[in-house]
């Protein structure tokens, strides 16, 4: 049942396969938050910051990701010089095209894409 919620990857592939800027997927992910808040991962229910935060750090890394990795592991390293602990995940993308398709429609019938 997990792999139907929505995941970060997963709406930020959306987001750039419709083409949004900023202030259209800044307003989708916040009526996502809002009226689907059922539908994304638990750990972001409660934290819509959050939720953007990830989803734009996704895209981030869609966009670019040479210099993804590359930013990437300068901020590990300086969080590991600060003592920090990294909450930085692996590349999802090989685990999400199975559901991909059914989340989509959802996503576009639901909020009008």
């Amino acid at each position: 049942m997990k792999s139907y919620l929505y995941t970060p990857m997963e709406l930020a592939l959306i987001i750039q396969l419709h083409h949004m800027d900023s202030e259209r997927y800044i307003e989708l992910l916040h009526n996502i938050h809002r009226h689907d808040n059922i539908f994304i991962q638990p750990e972001y229910r409660q934290d819509e910051k959050g939720f953007i935060l990830t989803v734009m750090d996704k895209l981030n890394y869609l966009t670019d990701q040479d210099a993804y990795v590359s930013e990437q592991s300068e901020i590990e390293k300086d969080m590991n010089d600060f003592g920090l602990k990294s909450d930085n995940v692996s590349n999802d993308t090989d685990q999400i095209f199975s559901p991909f398709i059914f989340k989509e429609l959802l996503v576009r019938r639901s909020f009008y894409l």
